[in-house]
């Protein structure tokens, strides 16, 4: 899956954490859902009827394929 840094919104803790302590946002991502919160997979031709099940859903991202040894989730995007 690719997911869109910036496509839903942080804690300005993480922002602090970042700055003072030094914490690189990949790391804090593999340790932190960094608000994300719940999430599920869909069709793009869903996302009508997504929206009217929970109007305050986001799209962050999308399904792409794997190959080999690449990651699984890559964030595009990082500060």
């Amino acid at each position: 899956a690719e997911v869109e840094w910036g496509s839903w919104p942080t804690s300005p803790i993480y922002a602090l954490l970042n700055k003072v302590g030094d914490v690189p946002y990949s790391e804090m991502l593999s340790v932190f859902n960094l608000g994300l919160g719940f999430t599920f997979v869909a069709a793009p031709s869903e996302t009508e009827r997504i929206h009217e099940l929970a109007p305050e859903a986001s799209r962050v991202g999308r399904v792409v394929t794997v190959k080999g040894n690449e990651d699984r989730v890559v964030v595009r995007g990082l500060p």
